[in-house]
């Protein structure tokens, strides 16, 4: 019955036991999260999760043994200046059923707020629906996959 293994034991950011958090965060007015985990032992998979901590609505890939090539992280730099605000902008994406999910992690010096949810983009129609986080329930950051050996990065 896949209904009993997608719902595993998880703790409040969406992570087995045997797995630690990457990158967590509550979406905006909703008691769901969504999550990034990496296994502890780091070099064996990513997965992500959406949902809440009794029913975990998406997770992906259900597979994890190639995980890694399923997932690419992109990211921007701009220092900051007179001229112009510090940009750090983080993307994490992947495809599932017709579906490209990306996960942003978007920070100005100007503002001094990080902006974070997901993207998702119907592949058909190009219809993109954005799910805003909260951005004072963030949990990790996706930077720390700037230095992995294991993910597809592409620098915007």
């Amino acid at each position: 019955d896949t209904e009993d293994s997608i719902n595993k034991s998880v703790d409040n950011n969406l992570c087995c036991v045997n797995e630690d958090v990457l990158f967590s965060f509550k979406i905006a007015n909703s008691n769901k999260s969504a999550s990034i985990c990496i296994s502890k032992n780091q070099q064996d998979y990513i997965i992500y999760r959406y949902g809440t901590e009794d029913k975990i609505e998406l997770e992906y890939p259900i597979n994890t043994e190639d995980s890694w090539s399923l997932f690419t992280y992109s990211y921007y730099l701009r220092g900051g200046g007179e001229d112009n605000d510090g940009l750090d902008l983080n993307y994490l994406s992947f495809k599932n059923s017709g579906y490209t999910y990306k996960l942003y992690e978007e920070y100005d010096s100007e503002s001094d707020i990080p902006l974070i949810g997901i993207k998702v983009t119907n592949q058909e129609t190009n219809e993109e629906t954005d799910i805003p986080g909260d951005s004072n329930s963030i949990n990790g950051t996706l930077i720390n996959l700037r230095d992995h050996t294991k993910i597809k990065i592409n620098a915007e």
